[in-house]
């Protein structure tokens, strides 16, 4: 009998890892003792099972990343958060960190099954941006109730079920600096009219709407300035908002601003508006401030890019982190503290924050 229990258990426990890894999913784990940010890609089927080089030497605190997908932004978000992984493993503090990264590529019962699977291997810290705010709720639930320490960076509205949402985007400020700009641009250009399409990110992500509907808003706050053609979901992706945009062209001739909610999709849309010969006669902002944003700034192909720089989040995201396992009250949100829009104008003085922020990194 106690064998026929023990199988049914072992049963159990691999199918809760089959389920975990099912689909296209991907985990990266960084574990103390690696070289220089080394990330291991875990086999299909191992549920993001713990990395070679952890030393075993003092206190190890195992964090588990699940990301929505490791698109540009994404991709360098996490690659700053294992540069603070590894400088904080080479300075002797104590304990070690493991990161592992767990990739649901925009797929829902993905990340449901990641998050489980983290639960069973035992990870301390569950940092989240969930595919669908309110469908990753019941799973994060059940990952706050077993004893996880929950950080919420996508503002999924269940405050009550984590222990801290930071906030590395704060919507608003975005939407107002976005204004500000256009308000600005519209004040040196009396003679425009901005014929305007919308490329909104995920509809279901839900906190990131702002970055469309305030577009919209400030169309509606200045009819004789600004009209909306059109809005459609990129889902963050250069390709489809490439196409997008590639539509647009066609169906409106008139079309001469296009806000992008961030800068993977304004990749694709500054393609789409090559190809057609439209780049310098169509208005292009963006968001999140990555290194393609910054270099579509100087070759002046985009107007601006807003957000917070992604080193500073990665650095303050971990602290924050840290001071939870040891048991410090952070009260319910965090907010990086620093928000830039890059323009032409201030590119340079960005530049040099970042040398002086990053190092080698820079």
């Amino acid at each position: 009998m106690k064998k026929a229990v023990t199988l049914v258990i072992v049963v159990v426990m691999l199918l809760v890892c089959m389920t975990a890894c099912q689909g296209p999913a991907a985990q990266e784990s960084l574990a103390p003792g690696g070289e220089g940010g080394t990330e291991q890609a875990s086999e299909p089927g191992s549920g993001g099972e713990e990395a070679a080089g952890n030393t075993g030497e003092g206190n190890v605190i195992k964090i588990a990343h699940c990301a929505p997908n490791q698109d540009g932004s994404q991709r360098e978000f996490s690659d700053f958060i294992k540069a603070n992984v590894d400088k904080i493993n080479s300075e002797n503090r104590g304990y070690t960190i493991e990161y592992t990264i767990f990739n649901a590529q925009l797929d829902q019962q993905t990340q449901i099954g990641q998050v489980e699977a983290a639960m069973v291997q035992g990870y301390d810290i569950l940092i989240m941006f969930g595919v669908d705010s309110d469908g990753a709720a019941p799973v994060v639930k059940e990952a706050h109730d077993s004893g996880m320490i929950v950080v919420d960076i996508c503002d999924m509205g269940h405050p009550e079920d984590v222990d801290l949402t930071v906030f590395g985007s704060n919507e608003e400020l975005y939407a107002d600096l976005r204004d500000e700009f256009l308000s600005d641009y519209l004040e040196k250009n009396p003679d425009v009219h901005l014929n305007t399409g919308v490329v909104y990110g995920g509809l279901n992500q839900l906190p990131q709407l702002p970055r469309g509907d305030r577009t919209v808003e400030f169309a509606e706050a200045h009819p004789d300035r600004m009209t909306i053609l059109d809005t459609q979901p990129g889902e963050w992706y250069a390709d489809k908002a490439m196409n997008i945009v590639e539509d647009w062209i066609q169906a409106y001739p008139e079309l001469n601003y296009v806000s992008s909610a961030n800068d993977e999709m304004t990749v694709g849309i500054v393609q789409a508006l090559k190809g057609a010969n439209k780049l310098d006669s169509t208005l292009v902002t963006s968001i999140d401030c990555t290194p393609d944003a910054l270099d579509m700034i100087q070759k002046g192909e985009i107007a601006c890019t807003i957000g917070v720089d992604q080193f500073d989040y990665a650095s303050e995201l971990i602290d924050c982190c840290i001071k939870l396992y040891q048991g410090e009250d952070l009260g319910d949100e965090y907010y990086v503290k620093k928000t830039w829009c890059v323009t032409q104008d201030n590119i340079e003085e960005y530049l040099q924050y970042q040398k002086d922020t990053r190092g080698s990194l820079a």
